[in-house]
């Protein structure tokens, strides 16, 4: 086995308990999230490389971290998770032997998290397989793409849709929110990749009084306009909507959950703004991905239905939550959003957008 690989078994909590302490998880709520949820897929060993070279922290790295004084590391880790027991693996004793053996297993590949030396912000990328993540009928993951990844030689892909952790000296949720639309749009459409400075520098530009609130500048938030410039630096043409109130003043055509359900059902992501708790200014910036659909019922649906009439909550990737949350659609179902459950029924608490 190579030095910088590590293979180890998933069978139980107590495998569980030493790769949380293995890549310091107590120390990252988003980080013990994608464990439960990587455990919750079905994982059943994991391999760590060891010195990653992640193209996104480079980048980070040399727009800020490298003028620092503090001698902050290079180098990352990657966590990759299989559906099968690996164990066998710490016996092949040679390169080529272990490629071909890690690339016999890309069906059971579930995916994976790279790691940055960072501790406030540990999560740099992470892909997680949509099909053994939302195995439920009632749960339609949407957004999608197929992510290659080169193992030990190997070659292997996820299907699924990125996720990032904001680093708050770099950016914010709102860059997050970009970051993570962008790169799915890079991989499933060929869009052009963007790295978080990247993206800063092209929301910033030009920079207004609200963003040099905070240091550096538009790390606590950005606001409508600044995302719209980055997202069309990125050959996107976003749609600004204001959701209910935008409704209710007769200037929105359609409830907002409805607008979203439609874009889903192209496979295009959503970026949703969320109210801040009890007033805040600053709300918090997700990515609407997929839907929860109820049974039909007995209530009445309208002459010209669509099937946003049945759609209970929103999955959204959430850079501080995790990669696959609910956020309820109406009211009523707000109060079982308060209740973390396991993953094919979870939801997080958020606010409710109708």
């Amino acid at each position: 086995m190579q030095a910088q690989i590590q293979v180890g078994p998933l069978l139980g909590e107590d495998d569980w308990t030493e790769l949380a302490e293995l890549v310091g998880a107590d120390e990252s709520a988003l980080l013990q999230q994608l464990l439960r949820d990587y455990r919750e897929a079905g994982a059943k060993a994991y391999l760590l490389e060891r010195a990653y070279i992640d193209r996104d922290f480079s980048a980070a790295y040399s727009a800020f971290y490298s003028t620092l004084f503090h001698p902050y590391l290079k180098y990352c880790q990657r966590l990759h998770f299989f559906g099968c027991d690996l164990s066998y693996l710490g016996k092949v004793d040679s390169p080529e032997g272990l490629s071909r053996e890690v690339a016999s297993h890309d069906d059971d590949y579930l995916g994976f998290v790279v790691l940055r030396p960072v501790s406030h912000a540990p999560v740099a990328a992470a892909v997680i397989s949509a099909a053994a993540i939302a195995s439920d009928p009632s749960t339609i993951i949407d957004v999608t793409a197929d992510y290659p990844v080169h193992l030990v030689g190997a070659d292997l892909t996820v299907t699924g849709f990125p996720l990032t952790q904001q680093d708050t000296r770099v950016g914010a949720c709102a860059q997050a929110a970009i970051w993570m639309a962008g790169r799915h749009f890079h991989r499933a459409h060929g869009g052009p990749w963007f790295s978080m400075p990247d993206i800063n520098d092209a929301a910033l530009k030009p920079t207004d009084n609200f963003v040099t609130r905070s240091l550096p500048a538009g790390s606590e938030f950005l606001r409508p306009d600044n995302i719209i410039r980055a997202l069309r630096a990125m050959d996107r043409h976003p749609v600004f909507d204001l959701g209910k109130a935008a409704v209710e003043q007769g200037v929105g055509i359609k409830p907002l959950h409805e607008v979203i359900g439609r874009y889903l059902d192209s496979g295009i992501p959503v970026l949703i703004g969320l109210k801040g708790r009890d007033g805040a200014t600053v709300g918090h910036a997700v990515v609407a991905i997929g839907r929860v659909m109820r049974e039909r019922g007995d209530d009445d649906l309208p002459d010209d239905p669509t099937s946003a009439e049945l759609i209970s909550h929103l999955i959204v990737a959430d850079d501080q939550r995790g990669p696959v949350c609910r956020l309820p659609v109406y009211k009523d179902d707000a109060l079982e959003a308060a209740r973390p459950v396991p993953i094919r029924g979870r939801s997080k608490r958020m606010r409710f957008i109708q």
